[in-house]
């Protein structure tokens, strides 16, 4: 069970998810992808004009880019603040020059505790209490029931133990047939982009993005796909095509 919360803290030193208070932080801000990135097309125009505004985002599909660049702004409470800021304000913030404004924007939109604790807003409702009292856990409503009567969020049989006891796999099958009949694949093999059947059935109906060469990339449900999300997975580099950058000088 996650540490009980103390008051809020930022650590900007860590290059890989550290937690400290509550919050997840990655190297400047943090870096908010997979099942936020998706959050990002749908309320980041706000702070893209502003940043834009400072040029420090380039022209282009947004795509993940503020979160690759290291913005931290899982909801729109949060952009609202972020844009309200000096564009100084926001390239210190980038760059890790202070941490002024990302503690202001804490105090206004992070999950505050019954102790006065803070935690992240994308840590409300995950199954897992962090705050003392479990307040970040109450009035969630978690369809999948674990062995243990506890509520969480995920699904059965969807190949992760979403449940502590590991109860929702019980009873679940780790291999699914292939459409040949003959060979199977593992559950989290499908639609993850590699043919894992002889026959290619593993990747049928899953949802796609066609680069400019006509190469097809699969990936899974609910998460974000390859377009502008940072990472050439085209051969020819296409799914990066015309996309927003951050752009920083950091006092050079």
């Amino acid at each position: 069970m996650p540490t009980p919360t103390t008051p809020a803290r930022l650590r900007l030193d860590h290059p890989t998810p550290s937690k400290q208070g509550g919050f997840v932080r990655w190297g400047a801000l943090v870096a908010v992808l997979g099942g936020l990135a998706g959050c990002e097309a749908q309320h980041g125009a706000l702070l893209a004009d502003r940043l834009r505004e400072c040029a420090l985002l380039t022209e282009g599909e947004l795509g993940t880019a503020l979160a690759n660049g290291g913005v931290y702004a899982p909801d729109e409470c949060y952009e609202r603040c972020l844009a309200r800021a000096s564009c100084a304000e926001l390239e210190d913030s980038l760059c890790r020059t202070s941490v002024s404004l990302l503690v202001a924007c804490d105090q206004e939109c992070a999950f505050r505790c019954d102790d006065g604790g803070l935690i992240g807003v994308e840590h409300v409702c995950d199954g897992y209490a962090q705050c003392m009292g479990r307040e970040d856990e109450e009035g969630c409503d978690f369809a999948l029931v674990c062995g243990d009567g506890t509520h969480v969020p995920g699904a059965r049989c969807d190949g992760a133990w979403n449940c502590p006891d590991g109860s929702d796999e019980n009873g679940c099958s780790a291999a699914l047939p292939c459409a040949d009949g003959r060979s199977t694949y593992s559950r989290w093999q499908q639609c993850d982009g590699y043919l894992s059947c002889p026959d290619g059935s593993d990747e049928h109906g899953c949802p796609s993005h066609r680069c400019a060469s006509g190469q097809v990339l699969t990936y899974g449900v609910g998460r974000a796909g390859p377009r502008c999300d940072g990472w050439a997975q085209c051969a020819d580099g296409s799914d990066e095509l015309d996309c927003a950058r951050v752009t920083l000088t950091c006092g050079s």
